[in-house]
């Protein structure tokens, strides 16, 4: 473990004069990367962050630590408390934590925030995503860069041991969180109790299963590639959603269907959840809202968008561009006593999410947005 392979990350994602946020909290992997990094990046660029969980009586002796770190290497330092739901603790947590980097993100101007995420810890949730029904993507490990929450990992090709090694040789101080020893955390179960039976029974099964992890790595990135191109040319962006015909859809085996959706930001926890949602796409005329998206299920296409019902009717209605309209779905004897245009060819052209903000003029004439249809 030396200087070098920091360097060279940095020079890989071109961060060498950029301002960092790194997440430290006081244990061996992320006061490590602390060390390293104020070495290779100027003192100034470097944002010093400390989440306190509220989990642990002790939590002083790590801010103590890590603020006394800081002062002596004239390093910007900052600590922040959030309370964290037990439901779903590990979740909920990490959630609130990417809310934070953000943040901080946004308020300094940073590039970007520094995770302290090794290669052990890459094995094990390589098992925490198996069990949870994850799909490639989570089988690929933990990637060197999230380019959605702008986060980087310049120590994930390192192992504890090199890290344990490089905190002895150089007297790096760190503290031991005992909670890392509670194995009703779902990771630290896998960490305590699981690979170290698998380890006792399959000698080398680690170096067997990084290799693996890379190869899903590799062909997670192709598969992203392929699908790319796939939805540039069957992905019809809309002011609206995006919208995608059935039969395409139909056409893909499920890992490139699961890939295709995540890529539309309609993201399943598990494999199920994507099958759920797969047999949802035969239905017409209904919807469901999924992370933060709504998906509209048509006759011959879906749609996904940011806007629920209401705000696509209104969306329609404003298209119209008639004066002296109303919304079709408040004019009720419209509703009750022309039957008759709701059968029409035109009206039925609508997508069901549209229909509802036709408009009506004084006569009670119905009318639609040819641009939309």
């Amino acid at each position: 473990m030396n200087l070098l392979n920091f360097k060279n990350f940095l020079s890989k994602y071109e961060l060498v004069d950029k301002k960092i946020l790194l997440a430290v909290s006081a244990g061996v992997d992320s006061m490590v990367m602390l060390d390293i990094a104020r070495q290779v990046l100027s003192p100034l660029n470097l944002y010093v962050l400390y989440i306190n969980h509220n989990v642990r009586s002790d939590t002083e002796l790590d801010i103590n630590l890590i603020e006394k770190y800081c002062k002596l290497h004239n390093l910007n330092f900052f600590c922040e408390s959030i309370n964290v739901p037990s439901r779903n603790f590990e979740e909920n947590a990490r959630k609130m934590r990417l809310e934070l980097y953000n943040s901080y993100i946004e308020k300094y101007s940073l590039t970007g925030v520094f995770l302290g995420h090794h290669l052990d810890d890459s094995i094990e949730t390589f098992f925490y995503n198996l069990f949870k029904g994850s799909f490639l993507t989570g089988l690929s490990g933990i990637k060197s860069y999230n380019i959605d929450f702008k986060i980087y990992r310049p120590m994930i090709d390192y192992s504890k041991v090199q890290i344990l090694n490089y905190a002895k040789n150089n007297k790096i101080p760190f503290n031991l969180d005992y909670t890392n020893l509670d194995d009703k955390y779902s990771r630290n179960f896998i960490r305590l109790n699981l690979i170290p039976k698998i380890s006792e029974r399959f000698l080398g099964f680690k170096n067997n299963l990084i290799q693996k992890i890379k190869l899903f790595n590799e062909l997670d990135n192709f598969l992203l590639k392929y699908v790319q191109k796939w939805m540039s040319e069957n992905v019809i962006q809309k002011e609206y959603g995006s919208m995608v015909f059935k039969d395409s859809l139909y056409e893909l085996e499920d890992f490139l269907l699961f890939k295709v959706f995540e890529n539309l930001k309609v993201k399943c926890n598990s494999y199920n959840e994507f099958l759920d949602l797969k047999n949802k796409i035969n239905s017409t005329g209904n919807f469901i809202e999924k992370n933060n998206k709504f998906i509209y299920f048509s006759s011959d296409h879906i749609l996904i968008s940011e806007l629920d019902l209401k705000a696509l009717n209104l969306f329609y209605f404003n298209s119209i561009n008639v004066p002296n309209l109303k919304l079709l779905s408040e004019v009720n004897d419209v509703r009750k006593n022309n039957k008759s245009i709701f059968k029409s060819k035109r009206f039925k052209r609508i997508p069901f999410y549209f229909r509802s903000g036709a408009g009506v003029d004084l006569n009670g004439n119905v009318h639609t947005s040819d641009s939309l249809l």
